[in-house]
């Protein structure tokens, strides 16, 4: 613990010395021409087909709003452009939402047996709770699994849109940890899907999660935001996620290829919910966004009635840093300490609160600077570079609004994104004349069975014609080398397949059979 205590007093050292307010600004709009002019050359930079949905919001001294709200770039293959209404979904942005909730049923008085965030897992969830460290199913706490520190990986592969979270429940204890548990920050969507059933667990009526956050923070901040698809469509345009198909990426890294809208990851999901909507199921527009983030700002309170909404202690437990971050983003001055779903560091001498999302075709980012009363959001539909430039058109802003000397995240990032891609094309090649493995190729297809994964039929693929059917769709498939693949299903990986590479070397791909909706004309 001596050097978290350290990292803490430096932190608090830093903080202690951060700047109060952003500088003056002239201009009473946040998100300047020159701003769009940026961004607009941000997206052509990066090649993409889609675009960002932007919200900034800053408290000014007399206590008054400035709030910016635009959209940029295409929203849906036809055409039709991202404006301040679309819905997109901002993926691991909602693991807060799942967060404030547990703290609203925290501070139910009539729960009973009250609750604490110390509360053990195991009393929570009687006779289904267990991890396959008995020490860890013993101690593990609701701070634990908030802050990615029972010592359990992501394991994201083991689940599927088809799973609830009861299914998750029973399963988890054969997850395998990869730390002992409290001794480092291993981040898991898992820890948050079964989080989420706090609601469900413990009211008597049952109420969904999804339904429990309309409930107690979507209407009463009177905000659009669902975690059904079908219902953002209605009234609103709902974004599509853009791939791209046949780039040339050697020629152009950020090459745009052949447009591809993707089917919705959670495209039949209801206002019922499902496993994953407490890790990353939130669609919402930058107008919610907007009230989100003054609302946060506000500790709580509704930005146009003032009505405490959610206790201020309760966004101050999840803004409290327990786990350290092992690696630091570009951008940030300081280690990022993680709450519950916020992490907590330092821009340009500020202290900044926020986080990231990620799903297929959406990707967000949010972050608040609370002693500037400033904060800013940008959210995307283009899944193979979103992360990356939402990240440029964030810091932007902060340099322009905070007063700072702007930095050149663009070329920061770029290089990031080339150095990583020619990194993927310096792999060790098999050898010409690879070893056999020890079992023969043959004597490896068959069906393995895990507890918490399920069951996986490999098939050898030069010695069944059945194993083609597996292919269908799938493009560019190496049968020269000795090839094992089976059909997976799981929410973020389609197929797996085995290739040799020397002995008992074999090379482990999961890929994604993306579905992709019928061309049109952009």
């Amino acid at each position: 613990m001596l050097s978290f205590t350290i990292l803490l007093l430096l932190f608090s050292s830093i903080v202690s010395a951060l700047p109060s307010t952003p500088l003056k600004r002239d201009d009473s709009s946040l998100l300047t021409s020159d701003i769009d002019e940026f961004i607009q050359s941000v997206l052509t930079d990066w090649g993409t087909p889609g675009g960002v949905s932007v919200a900034a919001v800053l408290m000014n001294e007399d206590g008054s709003w400035t709030v910016d709200t635009k959209g940029y770039g295409n929203a849906t293959a036809d055409g039709t452009l991202i404006d301040s209404d679309t819905m997109l979904c901002i993926g691991s942005n909602s693991k807060q939402y799942n967060a404030i909730s547990t703290g609203l049923l925290l501070s139910n008085k009539s729960l009973e047996p009250r609750l604490t965030t110390t509360t053990k897992m195991s009393s929570i969830f009687p006779g289904s709770w267990a991890l396959m460290n008995d020490f860890a199913t013993a101690e593990s706490t609701m701070i634990d699994l908030f802050s990615h520190r029972t010592g359990v990986p992501r394991h994201d592969n083991m689940y599927s849109l088809d799973d609830t979270v009861d299914d998750l429940l029973n399963r988890v204890k054969y997850l395998k940890p990869s730390l002992p548990f409290r001794d480092q920050y291993q981040y898991s969507n898992i820890m948050y899907a079964i989080m989420s059933h706090l609601p469900t667990a413990l009211l008597p009526s049952k109420i969904p999660f999804t339904r429990y956050v309309k409930q107690h923070i979507f209407d009463p901040l009177g905000l659009s935001a669902t975690y059904s698809p079908m219902v953002a469509a209605q009234g609103h345009v709902l974004a599509q996620g853009f791939g791209r198909d046949g780039a040339n990426r050697t020629e152009n890294v950020f090459a745009m290829g052949t447009p591809r809208a993707l089917e919705y990851w959670s495209k039949n999901v209801t206002e019922d919910g499902n496993a994953m909507s407490g890790a990353g199921g939130i669609i919402m527009h930058a107008n919610d966004v907007a009230v989100w983030l003054q609302t946060l700002l506000l500790q709580g309170a509704n930005p146009k009635t003032g009505e405490q909404v959610i206790p201020a202690e309760v966004l101050k437990s999840t803004s409290t840093g327990v786990s350290v971050v092992p690696e630091t983003p570009p951008g940030t001055d300081t280690p990022l300490l993680y709450g519950a779903g916020q992490e907590i560091g330092t821009y340009g001498g500020y202290l900044t609160v926020g986080h990231e999302g990620d799903v297929a075709g959406f990707h967000s980012a949010m972050i608040r600077v609370p002693s500037a009363k400033l904060a800013v959001a940008v959210l995307t539909n283009d899944d193979t570079y979103g992360p990356s430039f939402i990240q440029v058109i964030k810091y932007r802003i902060l340099d322009t609004l905070l007063g700072l000397n702007p930095t050149d995240w663009n070329s920061v990032y770029q290089q990031t994104v080339k150095a990583k891609y020619a990194a993927s094309l310096a792999v060790t090649p098999p050898p010409s004349s690879p070893s056999p493995p020890s079992v023969a190729y043959t004597e490896l297809a068959g069906t393995y069975s895990n507890g918490a994964y399920g069951e996986l039929e490999l098939c050898y693929l030069s010695d069944s014609s059945s194993c083609q059917d597996l292919l269908a769709g799938i493009p560019n498939v190496d049968d020269e080398r000795p090839t094992l693949v089976a059909q997976w299903n799981k929410l973020w990986a389609s197929h797996v397949f085995m290739r040799h590479f020397d002995g008992d070397i074999w090379i482990l791909t999961l890929l994604d059979k993306v579905i992709s909706l019928p061309e049109r004309a952009m």
